[in-house]
């Protein structure tokens, strides 16, 4: 058919290889995603969890190609937890989404404005929580008290009654004079 046109039959021999080549690596993929099983997910799809492992060319997934997946969903900040097991044929992942903050709120300032304060820290309302990002909003929120002459600030962490996450607090503060 090709011949026609003036294609060669090399020519249309590495076409066909080519086209070969494309079908396989999509069914590989399709293989791929057949092959692991998702549990524990609320909020993120499936599939979207499935596109962190990508199988070998042969449609197999092996302990690097999992272990680079378990490393990215790790990354993405969107799980507390990710355990992996092979049941057979099939993968396994086990997944513990983390929280959602549903609104960060400042108690006890009177000294700051909270729109100040919000534009300091990286926390935001819709997003998945952790304890390093709190940890590391209360360090931004105690040096930005201290850059504006707050040097006795604290920054205590405390739960929020209408919560079950970690929470959002900031104590009162009486200016003190800058150490010399």
């Amino acid at each position: 058919m090709l011949s026609r046109v003036g294609v060669g039959r090399r020519a249309e021999r590495l076409l066909a290889s080519a086209l070969c080549a494309l079908a396989l690596d999509g069914s590989a993929a399709a293989t791929a995603d057949a092959m692991i099983v998702v549990h524990g997910n609320r909020r993120v799809d499936a599939a979207a969890i499935r596109a962190h492992f990508h199988a070998s060319a042969e449609g197999r997934l092996d302990p690097a190609a999992v272990n680079a997946g378990l490393k990215t969903l790790y990354a993405t900040g969107l799980f507390e937890d990710v355990r992996i097991a092979w049941a057979g044929p099939r993968l396994v992942v086990t997944v513990v989404e983390a929280p959602v903050i549903d609104r960060v709120r400042f108690e006890g300032n009177n000294q700051l404005k909270e729109k100040d304060l919000i534009k300091e820290i990286r926390s935001k309302a819709h997003t998945a929580l952790s304890k390093a990002a709190i940890q590391d909003d209360a360090a931004r929120i105690q040096e930005f008290y201290r850059h504006t002459g707050h040097y006795d600030a604290r920054s205590p962490r405390r739960r929020s009654p209408e919560a079950k996450a970690v929470p959002t607090s900031c104590s009162r503060s009486r200016r003190a004079r800058r150490p010399e």
